[in-house]
């Protein structure tokens, strides 16, 4: 069976001494694990298209519940990433989430679109880094079936506080007249922040600013909040925050 779709590299393994297996999250089929053969060869055709971050027109081959690739045209590679570390280790850390919450046999558009995007933006360099983890890490745990529930106070309905508490595991909202001891302390800005990125249409939810400490803030939350949700560690966020260091 064949299969034709966008998509792009989110992990790269070599095989034996020429070949390569690939994850790939695809807009129509999610992500795609698939044989590349003979992609380290210097006279192949495939080697760029299939290497990580390579956004490529992907033609696939199943054959006894196995993927190969068959044919690859890059259409874009994002190669700017290798000139900065933090940026390199950052989209590494998008790459390992898409393939942790992206799911497989169905169409993956807004999840493909979250992870161009970001990376446009980390080559032109057009938001803080903290911004855009910020941004991928609430944008993709909603779309994952992990949306908060902060439009509001859940006692009182109250709308805004000038401090409002997050509780993580309830993944709700309580305003300073109904706390009750459980809970982060955030700025209000903070919060309309995190709706922004939970509520906004997918090309305006970069389109917010805070300062350099209510940046530092919201990453710190929503870090918090995706690895309470997958409870587990991902070694690319743990480079990522030791560059940061």
């Amino acid at each position: 069976m064949s299969l034709n779709t966008q998509g792009i590299v989110i992990r790269e393994q070599t095989l034996k001494e020429n070949d390569r297996i690939i994850s790939v999250l695809t807009k129509n089929q999610g992500v795609i694990r698939a044989y590349v053969f003979g992609a380290k060869k210097l006279q192949s055709k495939m080697s760029a298209s299939t290497q990580l971050f390579a956004f490529s027109d992907f033609g696939f081959n199943l054959r006894n519940g196995f993927y190969s690739v068959e044919h690859a045209m890059p259409k874009e590679m994002f190669f700017e990433l290798r000139n900065d570390i933090e940026s390199l280790a950052l989209a590494q850390y998008f790459a390992q989430l898409e393939e942790e919450f992206a799911p497989s046999s169905e169409k993956c558009e807004e999840f493909l679109r979250l992870m161009l995007n970001c990376l446009h933006i980390l080559c032109k360099k057009k938001r803080p880094l903290s911004q855009l983890k910020a941004v991928f890490e609430m944008r993709i745990l909603c779309l994952s079936g992990y949306m908060p529930d902060i439009m509001m106070c859940k006692n009182c309905g109250k709308y805004e506080d000038s401090v409002m508490y997050f509780n993580k595991t309830e993944t709700t909202l309580c305003c300073k007249d109904c706390y009750d001891g459980v809970g982060t302390a955030l700025e209000i800005g903070v919060i309309q922040a995190m709706r922004h990125i939970c509520y906004s249409d997918h090309e305006k939810i970069f389109n917010f600013t805070l300062s350099d400490k209510g940046l530092k803030t919201l990453s710190k939350i929503t870090e918090e909040y995706l690895l309470l949700k997958t409870k587990r560690t991902f070694k690319t966020l743990d480079f990522y925050n030791s560059i940061k260091q």
